[in-house]
């Protein structure tokens, strides 16, 4: 299975060998890792000047270190915390209140970007 680190190239080899047959097999394995999709679609409906609030499920943290994630978003009307911290081996929820001033559709997205290493999810 392809796993990469983040958005890029990778590049790896690989070497089968028989004993047997006395014989090798070498392969140079090229992968490249694409910007990660959505890990979800919210759809929330709400009056116009009314708020409603939505709790965010940010992913486990399988690291060994505690992360900072600050919190980015392209929708009006909404507030929340700037940031989140997930500790190591933890979960965590964001809570984001939205009040929307018209009515209508809005669409947009929250984005949770590591504050060391710059990676996101959203």
């Amino acid at each position: 299975m392809f796993k990469p680190g983040w958005i890029g190239d990778e590049e790896a080899s690989l070497v089968l060998s028989c004993a047997e047959a006395k014989c090798t097999f070498s392969f140079q394995l090229l992968g490249k890792g694409e910007e990660p999709l959505a890990l979800d679609h919210v759809h929330l409906e709400c009056m116009a000047r009314d708020k409603i609030v939505h709790d965010f499920a940010v992913p486990r943290n399988t690291s060994n270190r505690t992360i900072t994630y600050e919190v980015e978003s392209d929708l009006p009307q909404i507030s929340g915390d700037p940031e989140v911290t997930v500790d190591p081996n933890a979960e965590e929820s964001y809570r984001l209140a939205i009040t929307p001033q018209v009515g209508g559709t809005y669409s947009g997205t929250v984005t949770f970007r590591d504050a060391v290493t710059g990676h996101y999810f959203w």
